[in-house]
Formats: structure tokens, C-alpha cells, sequence
């Protein structure tokens, strides 16, 4: 099963042999992943001459990867405190759909953390074509875009349920297909883009002014020292925005804004 969103990046070696394999045996294919992985993929099968009209590419909307050797710091961190470590979630809905939790089953006892995704979003991490992305626009090399809908309850109300609406564009004929081979079995509605525009699918993730001091934390004091820092930060940054949201409400109550 394909469940749950990756905040890290993903070896593609084995699915690559079996896309290939499978599109010779005349088979049909759903490949998903982020946007360089299809557009990787796309030029892969066009310079093997391997026909591709039996493949359907989905391609998702991405803030970036998390550099590999953080997330294998974050593990082997983990593995020192907690035993027999499964079911790894780096985004667990159970806390609603807009929380940023990630968590993990430990002897049967589900653990909740904040570590993982308070480094993730310090923009400090990420790989560096990330930060130089060619795919923050609306040309995607997906037949279909996956994301979340973020905006959608401002418009959709009814889809507001606190467990997550997914955003879907249909970029091309092929898409549209797939898309209406499975409509029926789906609750969905047709919206503006314009009502619910990502960000990353209009500029690229920037990367923190604290990156610097922070790689060299890294580097100087390791792994813990950075969980610490991006924590505080993280949690500083909260106490902002909710100021920053109290003052707004406060602006349209006294219709000053």
C-alpha cells in the first residue's frame, strides 16, 4: 500500500526495473512521486525508446526532501530511547488534519513527536535542488497533481471535516481519463484554482537566513543540538503567527481591514 505522506527522500532504483519491465509486458502503470521523479522517469523512458502511453504519472505537490543523513540521525536518536520501532508516520492526521506531528509504534504504544517536523520546516535541510526546484508552477510533468487542499474549506465548506480534502489537477487528456474512471467513487467538486493555489505551486521553498548557523551546529555539536534549536524555533514562530492571527481578527472586527 501507498499510504501516508514521505518527508524524506525515496531510492527509486527497484521501482524504476519494474515500471520498465511492466511497460514492456504491455501493462498498465500508475507511478507517483514528486515532481523530479517524474520528470526523471519521463526522460528515462524516452531515451530507452519505451513506449509510455500504458503509464499514468502522478506527480505531488512538494515542499522538499529532508536531507537523508538528518532523518537517519533522527532514527538512530529514537532507537537509543525507544525499542522495536515500527509504523513510522511523519505526518500522523490523528491530531487533525492540519497538525504536524509525526509518530511511531514502540512495543505496541503509539509515541507522538514535534522533532522530526520542527526540523523539517526550519528550511535549513533540504536537499539542495530543492531550494532551486523547476517545478513550482502550474507546468507540471504529472498527468495528474496530487496535494493537499489547503484553502478549500474557505470556499467548500461542507468539505471541512478536520481529516484532510485532497486537491487533484488534472493536467492533460490522459489525466483526465484516469480521473473520470474514478470520479464516481469519489466526493469531489470543481474549483478555481486561484481559491485554493498552493504555494509550492508558485515559488520555490527558500531556504532559512538561520541555515548557516545551523549546518554548523550540526557539524560542531551533532544531531540533538539542532532537534533543540529547531524546536525553540519552531515554537517561537507559533506564538508569532498567533499574534499575528489575533491581530487580523481584531483589524476585520473594526472593519480596518
Amino acid at each position: 500500500k501507498l499510504t501516508k505522506s514521505k518527508y524524506v527522500e525515496s531510492k527509486l532504483y527497484v521501482t524504476f526495473h519494474s515500471v520498465i519491465a511492466d511497460l514492456i509486458n504491455q501493462k498498465e502503470v500508475l507511478f507517483s512521486g514528486v515532481p523530479c521523479q517524474n520528470a526523471g522517469l519521463r526522460y528515462l523512458l524516452k531515451i530507452m525508446k519505451i513506449d509510455d502511453s500504458k503509464l499514468l504519472y502522478v506527480d505531488l505537490i512538494c515542499h522538499g526532501y529532508m536531507s537523508p543523513e538528518v532523518y537517519r540521525a533522527y532514527l538512530t536518536k529514537q532507537k537509543k530511547q525507544y525499542v522495536n520501532i515500527s509504523n513510522f508516520e511523519f505526518r500522523d492526521k490523528e491530531f487533525g488534519w492540519d497538525s504536524h506531528f509525526e509518530s511511531f509504534i514502540s512495543n505496541g504504544n503509539k509515541i507522538a513527536k514535534k522533532e522530526y517536523t520542527d526540523i523539517f520546516y526550519t528550511n535549513s535541510f533540504l536537499r539542495p535542488a530543492c531550494y532551486e526546484c523547476l517545478y513550482t508552477n502550474l507546468n507540471r510533468p504529472g498527468d495528474i497533481t496530487l496535494g493537499d487542499g489547503w484553502g478549500v474549506k474557505n470556499e467548500l465548506t461542507n468539505f471541512d471535516d478536520n481529516k484532510g480534502v485532497s486537491l487533484i489537477l488534472i493536467n492533460n487528456k490522459k489525466g483526465q481519463l484516469a480521473f473520470s474512471s474514478i470520479a464516481d467513487k469519489t466526493v469531489n467538486a470543481k474549483i478555481q484554482i486561484e481559491k485554493v493555489m498552493q504555494h509550492n505551486l508558485e515559488k520555490q521553498t527558500v531556504k532559512s537566513s538561520n541555515h548557516k548557523r545551523l549546518e554548523k551546529l550540526y557539524a560542531k555539536k551533532g544531531y540533538e543540538a539542532i532537534a533543540k534549536e529547531s524546536s525553540a524555533y519552531q515554537n517561537k514562530q507559533a506564538r508569532l503567527n498567533k499574534i499575528k492571527s489575533k491581530i487580523s481578527k481584531l483589524l476585520k472586527k473594526l472593519h480596518l481591514k
